[in-house]
């Protein structure tokens, strides 16, 4: 999902842990 790619950029670890 490209929603999950610019948080991820942003907050990769909170987002990935999330």
């Amino acid at each position: 999902h490209p929603d999950r790619v610019l948080l991820t950029f942003d907050g990769f670890d909170e987002f990935k842990f999330r």
